[in-house]
């Protein structure tokens, strides 16, 4: 979790200033899971290009998948 501090005395009113603190901090912490999402999602798709081979149990050749 980030941590964000924000100060306003824009106002005369201690809750007017409360107000907008809440709302700046909204506004930043937003734009924060914005960011993080984009990221999530670049991360995930690139992950659809690293393909791995498992380890097959069974393997089965030719047209008539006969088991080997």
């Amino acid at each position: 979790m980030p941590n964000f501090v924000e100060y306003v005395e824009s106002e005369r009113s201690q809750h007017a200033n409360k107000k907008l603190a809440v709302m700046l901090l909204a506004q930043k912490l937003a734009e924060h899971h914005a960011g993080q999402a984009g990221s999530f999602a670049q991360e995930q798709h690139a992950q659809l290009y690293q393909v791995e081979r498992g380890n097959p149990k069974r393997t089965f050749v030719g047209a008539i998948f006969k088991e080997k």
